[in-house]
């Protein structure tokens, strides 16, 4: 764990994770998650908005696959009575550091599969430090354009490891 976000931080970075949600493609469904510290060092259970759902999510348990923004994948176990992750959200907090103030951005690509993007509270969030700039800035078109090119590179590297 590094130093604690003031206050500012936890906004500041809710905020660049509002902008990069409203910026991205709107044909998945998606939403914005603020860490505290429940989710991230002690218990690990990740409440989702009851309203994403019952709106988008099956009602039952079941394995989500949670993809990062460099295409790694961990499982979790989504429990749709409680609408959380239970198992297997802690590797995906603990492999990708994520700290209380931490603003994530899910986006549902598949009815098992989400797609988290980051934003760090302290030591700003891993679009800003790959674009070298706001996530602000970033129009619709280049957020889709940096996420097909992840994904070609991401199936070369796939076929690459069965080769």
């Amino acid at each position: 764990m590094g130093r604690i976000p003031s206050y500012e931080e936890k906004v500041q970075a809710l905020k660049k994770a509002e902008m990069l949600q409203s910026q991205m493609a709107s044909n998945h469904p998606s939403f914005v998650k603020p860490m505290v510290r429940s989710h991230v060092s002690s218990c690990f259970w990740l409440g989702l908005p009851t309203k994403f759902c019952k709106d988008h999510l099956n009602p039952d348990v079941m394995t989500m696959v949670l993809e990062d923004e460099k295409g790694e994948e961990h499982e979790s176990i989504y429990i749709g009575k409680r609408t959380g992750l239970s198992g297997g959200w802690k590797s995906f907090a603990v492999d990708h550091n994520l700290e209380d103030g931490d603003a994530l951005v899910f986006k549902l690509i598949k009815p098992t599969r989400f797609k988290i993007y980051i934003v760090k509270a302290v030591g700003g969030s891993p679009v800003v430090a790959k674009e070298k700039k706001d996530p602000s800035s970033l129009l619709p078109k280049q957020v889709a354009e940096k996420e097909s090119t992840k994904l070609v590179s991401n199936i070369r590297k796939r076929k690459i490891k069965r080769t």
